[in-house]
């Protein structure tokens, strides 16, 4: 739930870490 708001604030602040991000989400999300 809060995986796609952090995802594109970090995105947009860092877009070089989405790739990391990306994995947490996918590890976190069952």
């Amino acid at each position: 739930m809060w995986g796609k708001t952090a995802c594109k604030i970090t995105a947009a602040i860092n877009p070089k870490r989405e790739g990391i991000i990306k994995l947490i989400k996918t590890a976190t999300t069952p």
